[in-house]
């Protein structure tokens, strides 16, 4: 399970209501879909998030979720 492998790599989670203005100010971002996985975002609505490169902690979970995904397939 993906929420035990964040667990194990010590990534803190914080799940809450933000705004976009909140969002927009965030040094990185992520979002998640079924066929996208884990992806960072680089911007909201044409500002620049962080130095406008994915982070790393987005990187890490996309490489945890990506390395997950495959340890379960069929």
């Amino acid at each position: 399970m993906l929420a035990l492998r964040i667990a194990d790599v010590r990534i803190e989670v914080e799940e809450r209501a933000f705004s976009v203005d909140e969002a927009k100010r965030a040094r990185e971002a992520f979002y998640t879909s079924a066929s996208g996985f884990v992806m960072p975002a680089v911007s909201i609505d044409g500002a620049r998030i962080g130095d406008g490169r994915p982070g790393p902690v987005a990187t890490k979970l996309r490489a945890l979720y990506i390395e997950q995904a495959r340890h379960e397939a069929i």
